[in-house]
């Protein structure tokens, strides 16, 4: 399918904790699959499991189908580039 989620979560601790999924692989993805794969992300990268909500999962999609922007999720955040959306822990 273009990535593996488990390599990318290995991979995030070798770049300061920040999980890169490249866009162009998501976009590929059926929604629901995509979802579990952004869930997935963001609580690898620092997320609250418990608080994470469809909307912040509906909130990612549209991220990805812009190909830019960015948003606030429980405990992390989202940034999209273009080529690239990134997962972070959210500064407390």
């Amino acid at each position: 399918m273009g990535f593996d989620i488990d390599r990318a979560q290995k991979r995030a601790t070798a770049v300061g904790g920040v999980i890169r999924l490249p866009v162009a692989a998501l976009r590929r993805l059926p929604v629901a699959v995509r979802r579990r794969v952004f869930r997935s992300a963001a609580v690898a990268a620092g997320a609250d499991p418990r608080a994470l909500a469809q909307p912040h999962l509906d909130a990612l999609v549209r991220l990805v189908a812009a190909a830019s922007g960015r948003t606030s999720l429980p405990g992390a955040e989202a940034l999209c580039t273009g080529r690239v959306i990134s997962f972070r822990r959210r500064p407390a």
